[in-house]
């Protein structure tokens, strides 16, 4: 097996794996997202390399933007499974206003 497609294996079943943990299965989506951009990079030679660079930004992009849409959507459902990402977001300062 090639290592393009050991790549490939390995961040689907670590996706599999974490499914209860959120976290983790996002690094793993971002493992896969990276072993595919490797994979269409070496398959296809004749794209330029602007429009993988292009490729990479909105990959880049559109996972920064599922996290900031998990993130906001565990914010508004108060559930024990949701408690991790609520510590790991909420900013723990107090603001004292005596007068």
């Amino acid at each position: 097996m090639s290592f393009k497609l050991s790549m490939l294996m390995m961040s689907i079943i670590s996706m599999c794996w974490w499914r209860k943990n959120i976290i983790t299965m996002l690094l793993s989506m971002e493992f896969l997202l990276i072993s595919l951009y490797y994979f269409i990079s070496q398959l296809i030679t004749t794209i330029s390399l602007s429009s993988f660079l292009i490729m990479l930004v909105m990959m880049v992009s559109g996972s920064s933007l599922g996290l900031s849409l998990l993130i906001s959507l565990s914010q508004t459902h108060n559930s024990s499974s949701t408690t991790s990402i609520n510590m790991f977001t909420f900013a723990k300062t107090s603001f004292n206003l005596s007068l």
